[in-house]
Formats: structure tokens, C-alpha cells, sequence
């Protein structure tokens, strides 16, 4: 994966906490669905891997909002 394109994700990550801690667990089940990040023991649980779909829904939706508020100082 290109460094750049990681490096787009980690500012989206860091926005995204800023905004709505709500949305940063979105962005993070989603790089653990594509296999960026692992998942940490503790959140192994049967709840977080039922929510995944749901977070898939709620990432497309707030991907266009992360890109402007990266592209913006």
C-alpha cells in the first residue's frame, strides 16, 4: 500500500476522533475489515464483530465528510 495513501487514512483517523468519537470507531472497524489494522484482543467480541456490517454503511456515508475536512485547513 502506498505511504501516502496510509498516511491520508491516519489524518482521517485523527480527524475523525476530533470531530465524533462515535465516527472513530467507524473508520477503525473499517481498516480492520480491510486488513490495515488488526484487532486488539479485548475487542474480539462477538457484539463488535456483529456491528461490522453496519459500520461498512456508516463509513461510506461519512467518507465524503472526512475528505473535506482533511482537504480544509
Amino acid at each position: 500500500m502506498p505511504e501516502a495513501l496510509i498516511s491520508v487514512i491516519k489524518k482521517e483517523i485523527y480527524i475523525a476522533v476530533m470531530v465524533k468519537e462515535g465516527l472513530m470507531l467507524t473508520v477503525f472497524s473499517m481498516l480492520v475489515m480491510s486488513g490495515l489494522m488488526s484487532l486488539p484482543t479485548k475487542l474480539r467480541t462477538p457484539q463488535v464483530r456483529k456491528l461490522m456490517p453496519q459500520v461498512l454503511t456508516i463509513l461510506e456515508l461519512a467518507t465524503p465528510v472526512l475528505k473535506v475536512l482533511v482537504l480544509e485547513p
